[in-house]
């Protein structure tokens, strides 16, 4: 069959000025916090630990949990102690989720009930930033797509798709995943590229980079 032309438009337009105003704020995921000793053997740290080696604000670490995974990534955002991100490690309560999610652990000095130095452990929200498009190639251009056989020929059409944009840490694309197929290999094949060529600010946890993702029709992975 000849070439024809089919315009592609994908909605949601985002420019990059949004990349000089990112909207962070606590992590909304887990809905409630839960308690610590759900999440770590709280005595084994408190005896790994000495009250008088703590710095006023304590040791604060981050902690994000993965669907694909029974125990957290930790990065330690504030440390009085060299050895914290060991010593939570090997204190950490393995967990099943079915979705990302993020706290953060605050270990600092407390008053015992007869006076003497304790140690106190509290959970608190992560900071979480979306992912934020920064580069884009023009969304609605016109395709020259060539029809193969069992292609649904549909010329002089305008096709409105949504799509999956799977983000690396680094901020690149590393997967398009179509929500169903147009029916013309050639445009699938175009759009993905489309698609892939696409640059973000990646998701941040606490500061940390992780893996997100934009979808077409505006929405970004929330947690």
């Amino acid at each position: 069959m000849r070439p024809f032309a089919v315009v592609l438009v994908v909605v949601a337009l985002s420019s990059p000025l949004l990349a000089q105003n990112r909207h962070c704020g606590p992590a909304a995921k887990p809905a409630t916090l839960p308690p610590v000793s759900a999440l770590f053997d709280s005595a084994r740290i408190v005896r790994g630990l000495s009250a008088s080696v703590l710095a006023p604000n304590g040791v604060v670490l981050s902690l994000v949990y993965s669907e694909s995974d029974s125990f957290p990534q930790i990065h330690v955002l504030d440390a009085s102690i060299d050895s914290a991100g060991l010593l939570l490690a090997n204190a950490v309560v393995p967990q099943k989720s079915k979705q990302p999610w993020a706290v953060r652990l605050r270990i600092a000095a407390a008053s015992g009930d007869s006076g003497t130095d304790a140690v106190a452990l509290t959970l608190e929200r992560s900071v979480y930033c979306p992912p934020v498009l920064v580069t884009r190639p023009e969304l609605r251009e016109l395709l020259l797509v060539q029809s193969h056989p069992g292609d649904r020929v549909m010329p002089n059409l305008s096709f409105r798709i949504n799509a999956d944009v799977i983000i690396a840490p680094t901020g690149l694309v590393s997967d398009v995943r179509l929500s169903q197929s147009t029916g013309l290999r050639d445009f699938d094949d175009q759009l993905v590229q489309t698609l892939r060529m696409r640059r973000y600010l990646p998701a941040l946890i606490d500061g940390f980079p992780i893996t997100s993702w934009w979808r077409t029709d505006g929405r970004t992975m929330q947690l």
